[in-house]
């Protein structure tokens, strides 16, 4: 199954998709196994980031429940891991996209010791010692400046 960019936020992804679907009815165990790589821009630098991810999922797939009077159902907690169907067919599409976004590294580095970009000229901190000056004073910050200096300790 591929997924396109916009799912993962990232480059499109296929995704290697193993289920299997135990009975008894009404109420069956739909068991998902996933593997995939998803590539995203580092959180520091922007380089991509390819993480190899393999994950499970159990889910509760149940036959649809009657709508109220306005159209709407009342979710519980106990309903997180429950799947509704209607009719005789599941989509897995929308199932398999939401457990690889779950999956999805919040903050991907490129290496853990990554330093990123410059605040000031844009460069690449992991290619290029900058030279630009990074103390740019902020005046809402200075009377806590001020009060770092006087709290230092004696040398």
């Amino acid at each position: 199954m591929a997924l396109e960019a916009a799912d993962l936020g990232g480059e499109p992804t296929v995704v290697a998709v193993r289920g299997r679907l135990t009975p008894p009815e009404p109420e069956q165990w739909l068991d998902l196994d996933l593997a995939y790589r998803v590539v995203q821009p580092c959180d520091r630098c922007t380089r991509p980031v390819a993480t190899e991810v393999r994950s499970a999922a159990r889910l509760l797939v149940v036959r649809r429940r009657a709508a109220r009077e306005n159209g709407e159902v009342q979710l519980s907690a106990d309903d997180l891991g429950l799947v509704e169907v209607g009719g005789h067919e599941l989509d897995t599409t929308p199932l398999v996209v939401e457990q690889v976004q779950l999956e999805l590294p919040t903050k991907p580095l490129c290496r853990e010791d990554c330093r990123g970009l410059c605040p000031i000229c844009g460069g690449d901190r992991n290619e290029r010692n900058c030279t630009c000056e990074n103390e740019a004073s902020d005046p809402r910050w200075s009377a806590l400046a001020e009060l770092k200096g006087r709290l230092r300790a004696p040398d």
